[in-house]
């Protein structure tokens, strides 16, 4: 291991994405607690990334353009005219399950120079399909590689699907958000059980909580006085399932004619979302907010929560801040999401793509004042218990301590070991054992 001139260990992280996501909140909560005592900490990042804020950390742009305008570290291939010619020809000849390797392996080596130029002694990397990064960090030699599953795996080609089984071994040990994703991920690439740690996502309940009063939250937000609201946020995706809760406010409408859905988010479904809402005549019910920043006003508005995914779902951080915010929470059935909700006590679980279920699931809820108030309270209470922030990171950090002592250990060992007689080969990486959490 490199520690620095106080003595500290190199923490890096990679995630190149542009904008905030569930991804980058996990990320910020970790660095934000990691004691800069014990960590040097390094981030791998796009010139746009949600990480420029981190203070006390070391900022490594490798992707898009750096404050000056100057390109990125990592270079593209070279160019002249024979170089132009196979790039024509491998892009309109070679079929697509040979490009993706291709790029699959040679953003591996792009990583692995950069590793070289910026050795760390822990690298952290999300994990959500195949990601060159861890493999490109063990080619590095990067002493203990470590990922995060966030989301179930996701539906891809079997040439992707292979590809996640290299960058899944490639992962000393890793921690999944739920335990059905620790299990799928596990069974998906073949990696170890026992590699894989589950800690849930968490939040703060303190920030996380009730700031202004329903209406005037309604007020702020130009939303409906009378009538409940049901909630949702999200990407303006497919996979979101909005399209369904449409569906399910147009059965419930003649029940409940003023009920209101808001949505917060936007993304390429907006367009369908509009013209599916005037042909159901809900134009004057339906409020898409396009993306918010204050999305605990949201919250404050609303009466009930619906999370209407289809798929890769692992433990989102709206059920959680939802809940928080003393809403019950309709949710569908995917992913770690059942193991947040206690259906008839926080909230109810559908099956995905079933908006009658749905409809089902909100029709109790939007009777009744007295339930609403009696399972947004007990799911208040069931994040305090089960979902802190606090607890998340700490577990977490624990994790990372305990694979770097387990680094450190092997390294003694290897050094006091005495060499072989007459070998000149290399000691084997002390990594290279499968690690235990």
């Amino acid at each position: 291991m490199q520690p620095d001139s106080l003595g500290r260990l190199r923490f890096g992280a990679a995630d190149i994405s542009e904008g905030p996501s569930g991804l980058s909140r996990y990320l910020i909560s970790i660095l934000n607690e990691l004691d800069r005592r014990e960590f040097e900490v390094v981030l791998f990042e796009h010139a746009r990334g949600p990480y420029r804020d981190i203070g006390a950390a070391s900022h490594v742009i490798v992707c898009g353009q750096q404050a000056s305008g100057a390109p990125a570290p990592i270079p593209g291939v070279g160019g002249g005219h024979s170089g132009r010619l196979m790039r024509s020809a491998w892009r309109h000849f070679a079929p697509q399950c040979l490009k993706d390797w291709g790029g699959f392996l040679r953003d591996g080596c792009r990583w692995r120079a950069l590793f070289r130029r910026n050795p760390v002694d822990l690298l952290y990397v999300p994990i959500v399909s195949c990601e060159p990064v861890a493999v490109g960090a063990r080619l590095a030699g990067v002493p203990c590689v470590m990922g995060t599953f966030h989301t179930e795996a996701p539906r891809v080609p079997w040439h992707e699907r292979l590809m996640e089984r290299p960058t899944a071994h490639c992962l000393h040990a890793a921690i999944a958000v739920s335990e059905a994703t620790r299990q799928d991920w596990a069974k998906r690439t073949g990696l170890s059980r026992d590699r894989v740690a589950t800690i849930y996502n968490g939040i703060d309940p303190e920030t996380c909580a009730r700031k202004v009063s329903r209406q005037d939250a309604r007020r702020q937000l130009g939303l409906p006085p009378d009538g409940p609201i049901i909630a949702g946020a999200g990407r303006l995706a497919a996979m979101k399932g909005f399209s369904g809760t449409l569906d399910a406010l147009a059965a419930l409408r003649g029940e409940f004619p003023l009920a209101t859905v808001v949505i917060a988010g936007d993304g390429p479904l907006r367009g369908q979302l509009e013209s599916q809402m005037r042909s159901l005549g809900l134009a004057d019910r339906v409020s898409l907010l396009g993306h918010r920043t204050d999305i605990g006003a949201v919250y404050d508005a609303a009466d009930v929560f619906l999370l209407s995914s289809s798929m890769s779902e692992a433990a989102p951080y709206v059920v959680l801040e939802a809940m928080s915010h003393e809403l019950p929470v309709v949710a569908t059935r995917v992913g770690g999401v059942p193991e947040i909700i206690v259906p008839g006590e926080t909230g109810f679980l559908v099956p995905p793509g079933n908006s009658g279920a749905v409809a089902a699931a909100l029709r109790p809820l939007l009777s009744s004042a007295e339930l609403r108030q009696r399972m947004g309270n007990a799911g208040r209470q069931r994040v305090i218990r089960c979902f802190q922030e606090a607890d998340m990171v700490r577990k977490t950090v624990e994790v990372y301590r305990s694979m770097l002592e387990h680094v450190r250990v092997r390294r003694v060992a290897l050094l006091a070991r005495p060499a072989p007689s007459g070998g000149r080969g290399k000691a084997p990486c002390p990594c290279a054992e499968k690690a235990q959490i």
